[in-house]
């Protein structure tokens, strides 16, 4: 099976023409090479690796992990004609150091109700792209739930919008929505999701007035 090349316009290197930068600290276990494995085989190369060219050498400062599952795969008897990749203008190898740690930051969090709004605007179900993507912060199971979606909540407490939803108070108000009334709510909240800087509280409403909306229903047999 070919693997499909889709970047146009960029330099690319054959697997053999590469190697592993030396300084990369993570791992990756076997069943996530097997969901990175299943993501090339279904969607091709559509990530540039970047690199170093140092001398003759052509070092691989970000995209190890694609490197190492594209290594295995040719080993199978995929054909891995070239792979593209951006060329890095680094002056030494303390600037390469640095880039490899910088490749490795996170900046951005995940969350299950962020994740959810995505999945649900765009039309994406879970069990289609599960064998292919890696969420180590998010808690799947909430996703797969239609009524209820579990999130960490704000500060690391662990209790989170798990424990609001629970309070029956939340129920008991809920109780007084009308779906209209429900939708103006959820409205509004969406607004200062947008607004605020750090969404952790608005995300804890959202999910609390949604889920308890949601057991009103059942309740009262909406």
């Amino acid at each position: 099976m070919r693997i499909k090349n889709r970047i146009s316009h960029l330099p690319s290197y054959t697997l053999k023409e590469m190697e592993p930068n030396p300084w990369n600290f993570k791992t990756i276990e076997d069943r996530f090479i097997e969901k990175l494995r299943t993501s090339l085989e279904k969607n091709g190369m559509d990530l540039p690796l970047y690199v170093w060219k140092r001398g003759k050498k052509i070092m691989v400062i970000k995209g190890c992990k694609r490197l190492h599952v594209l290594r295995r795969m040719e080993e199978r008897g995929y054909t891995i004609e070239k792979v593209p990749v951006v060329e890095l203008e680094l002056k030494n190898e303390k600037e390469a150091i640095e880039a490899v740690h910088m490749s490795n930051t996170v900046y951005a969090k995940m969350t299950n109700t962020r994740t959810e709004q995505f999945m649900v605007s765009s039309d994406i179900k879970l069990e289609d792209i599960e064998d292919e993507v890696s969420f180590p912060e998010l808690d799947l199971s909430g996703l797969t739930d239609d009524e209820e979606v579990q999130t960490t909540g704000s500060a690391g407490t662990g209790e989170g919008t798990a424990g609001a939803a629970r309070d029956e108070e939340n129920v008991t108000i809920a109780l007084l929505f009308t779906d209209k009334d429900y939708k103006i709510i959820i409205g509004k909240i969406e607004g200062m999701r947008k607004d605020l800087g750090d969404m952790n509280n608005a995300d804890i409403i959202y999910e609390a007035v949604k889920v308890a909306h949601s057991k009103s229903k059942k309740t009262t047999g909406g």
